[in-house]
């Protein structure tokens, strides 16, 4: 199926990582908010499950394809918490958790969900994840509500575990706080686990 007949909209990353899975993945979509990354990775052939901590939003991703009338696209809503997945260990072929880790808190939380979703990938499994990531003072700003990476936190951790980087961790320009208070620095990385 060519990328112009696609249904969902993703960014070029979701559609560089779907090219990467082995036909009939199954994909953990981690935050996945209404699921069109999911969706758009599930189109391709592969099973997903969308997991979001919001109610309102997994059931607006399980009406989205319900209104769509697409059976033959394969994901699964659920609404659940990234500190307590309800999976096995090793159960996915990949997981994806794009924008999604600031939103658990402290920091020490983050990091801990980033680690379930390392643990909840097969040997040899992908892994994409993007998040924020800032200076020091950016992280003590934010603290309250955001949880924000050091600049190269989440390549550390996953170098720690002998994962190999598919795509090199990104870095879009200088860590900066906006005049409004948002952040604009994200890490994104694409990783595998030792088989």
């Amino acid at each position: 199926m060519s990328h112009e007949n696609n249904l969902f909209t993703v960014p070029p990353y979701i559609r560089e990582f779907t090219e990467l899975l082995p036909p009939r993945s199954l994909v953990l979509d981690m935050g996945s908010w209404e699921g069109n990354n999911g969706n758009f990775i599930a189109q391709h052939g592969h099973r997903v499950v969308s997991v979001e901590n919001d109610y309102d939003s997994a059931n607006n991703g399980n009406k989205i394809l319900r209104d769509l009338g697409k059976k033959a696209i394969r994901n699964s809503f659920v609404c659940g918490d990234m500190l307590y997945p309800m999976f096995n260990y090793e159960s996915f072929d990949a997981v994806i958790s794009t924008m999604s880790l600031q939103h658990v808190t402290p920091i020490e939380n983050a990091e801990l969900a980033l680690r379930k979703i390392m643990a909840l990938t097969k040997p040899g499994g992908l892994n994409l994840v993007r998040a924020y990531i800032g200076t020091k003072e950016m992280q003590q700003i934010k603290a309250g509500r955001y949880s924000v990476f050091g600049s190269d936190r989440i390549e550390t951790i996953y170098a720690s575990g002998n994962w190999t980087f598919i795509s090199n961790p990104k870095y879009p320009g200088p860590l900066q706080l906006n005049p409004n208070g948002s952040i604009s620095s994200v890490a994104q990385l694409i990783a595998r686990k030792p088989a």
